[in-house]
């Protein structure tokens, strides 16, 4: 988490910065250490600051938003568009006490859009509130829907690219939490989930031994075996470097391990027909499947996924370690 290319973040009750990861350097340019307690409005551009600041209030009663785009400014002043997840954070005795989320850059996205699309795409909301406030000739109105769509249209090219990753075709980051939030109550009303992280095993000497390219390559094959094998309900999100999480609703712990094993069979096969990656491409993997009934907790799962991605790496790779969870 903290050389995620990702911005991880949190803020107090107060609304100042306590936690940012390494990324802060790239999007702020300026070091986690030079923001830390200080108020996160002060790099918010004002004529985005109403509407963030109403957002921060929904987080502090306790509720939830998925990339949401916004504007900030970097330390030498230059804007960057970002678009982000939040969530409330609470204490142990369930006191919401700031909130935390995670957050990419789209600057360079929001640049391909053109003309009024452009300068507008931050405006959705501003719009709305025009929209609906006004006492205006019918000519207006009808100009304020057209913009409105207009709006909407942009926003949704933006939210759809910062939810997919680019490289593998898997979903980002924040848009698997989002997925997730919604398993969450599936997970409630008796469906079972089986949660999983995989690893590609020895990808450093991969990129070490063949080049970066050959690195990418390999990312973008185990991108596209997980998403042939994806039914309707279940979705993958690339999670770090090489680490993937997979979801599956309905899926028996037997099941989850032939698909894992469907896979690998088929990056292995992949490799040689075509006569590269010598061994094929190996991974580890970590599997928890949550019986009907039990909380799905993001926060919990991730960390149980890392001690049994940790164990099998240390059974010596190339195998799953997994573990049920019961009422």
């Amino acid at each position: 988490m903290e050389s995620h290319p990702d911005l991880f973040w949190e803020v107090d009750i107060e609304g100042k910065w306590s936690y940012l990861n390494s990324a802060c350097n790239a999007i702020y340019g300026i070091a986690p250490e030079g923001l830390l307690g200080h108020f996160f409005t002060e790099r918010v551009d004002s004529d985005q600051l109403p509407y963030d600041l109403q957002i921060f209030q929904r987080l502090l009663a306790g509720d939830s938003v998925n990339n949401h785009i916004t504007k900030h400014l970097r330390i030498d002043g230059q804007p960057v568009i970002l678009a982000y997840t939040a969530r409330s954070r609470r204490n142990q005795n369930g006191e919401v006490i700031g909130t935390y989320g995670t957050a990419i850059e789209v600057t360079g996205m929001v640049a391909q859009l053109s003309g009024q699309a452009q300068r507008d795409a931050l405006s959705e909301e501003a719009a709305s509130s025009n929209l609906n406030s006004a006492n205006a000739h019918p000519w207006e109105r009808r100009q304020l829907e057209r913009q409105l769509e207009i709006l909407k249209q942009a926003n949704s090219r933006l939210h759809a690219s910062a939810n997919i990753d680019e490289l593998t075709g898997c979903l980002r980051r924040n848009a698997f939490i989002e997925q997730l939030d919604k398993l969450r109550l599936k997970a409630q009303a008796q469906e079972p989930i089986s949660l999983i992280m995989i690893d590609i095993d020895n990808f450093k000497l991969i990129n070490d031994n063949y080049g970066h390219a050959r690195g990418d390559e390999a990312l973008k094959r185990v991108g596209a075996a997980l998403s042939a094998q994806l039914g309707d309900q279940a979705f993958a999100a690339r999670f770090g470097g090489d680490e993937f999480v997979i979801a599956i609703p309905s899926q028996l712990p037997d099941e989850t391990i032939s698909w894992l094993s469907a896979i690998q069979d088929d990056l292995r096969s992949q490799a040689k027909r075509v006569s590269d990656f010598s061994e094929g491409i190996l991974m580890s993997a970590g599997i928890l499947y949550c019986a009907s009934g039990v909380k799905v907790i993001f926060e919990d799962v991730i960390q149980e996924l890392d001690k049994l991605l940790y164990e099998a790496k240390a059974r010596g790779r190339n195998c799953f370690v997994s573990k049920e969870i019961s009422e």
